[in-house]
């Protein structure tokens, strides 16, 4: 259990250094849960589990329910966009090199969960509007262009909010003349 506290203790510390550190003052990113002065002792360990828990494995190894593998995240590209596949991770690997939303060389771990960058990154490469050799900053400007995400920063893509992501990137797709 103390190797438990310790270890959440370090990673809100690393949050909270990460949250207020790229916060911007103006849109009060992560005042919620975090001040200037906030310290981990202001914290209930229950609250301390709970921020912490939201983007972490647990010791059990099971992960929140709503965080996506990248397969699983793949699947869901490939199924919204309609890309015919054969429902297999390698064939769905293979569409997504072929349609350019994946580079030819990537190679993905199919059991890892998603990251942010990798789930703003497939999505709105798989509309078109940008290609797989883009930066991250602009595939976020693509994104908030298209109001896929509010801002162009990496702290507005929610993992947790893939299904939302993917399907707003899709709507971007389909109806273009609705952004410009």
């Amino acid at each position: 259990m103390f190797k438990k506290k310790m270890f959440l203790m370090l990673a809100l510390l690393t949050l909270t250094i990460s949250v207020t550190s790229c916060a911007n003052k103006d849109n009060n990113i992560g005042e919620s849960a975090f001040s200037e002065s906030s310290t981990i002792s202001d914290l209930e360990s229950d609250e301390v589990f709970s921020i912490v828990a939201e983007n972490t494995i647990y010791e059990s190894n099971e992960v929140k329910s709503d965080i996506m593998t990248n397969r699983e995240f793949l699947r869901l590209v490939i199924d919204t966009f309609e890309i015919y596949s054969d429902e297999s991770f390698e064939d769905d690997v293979e569409k997504a090199k072929f349609w350019n939303i994946l580079d030819v060389n990537a190679e993905i771990d199919e059991n890892r969960l998603i990251t942010p960058e990798f789930l703003i990154s497939v999505s709105m490469i798989a509309t078109g509007y940008i290609d797989n050799t883009a930066s991250i900053n602009e595939i976020l400007n693509c994104a908030v262009k298209y109001e896929v995400i509010e801002k162009a920063s990496i702290l507005y893509v929610d993992i947790n909010n893939a299904k939302e992501i993917v399907k707003a990137a899709r709507h971007a797709y389909l109806y273009p003349d609705m952004y410009q």
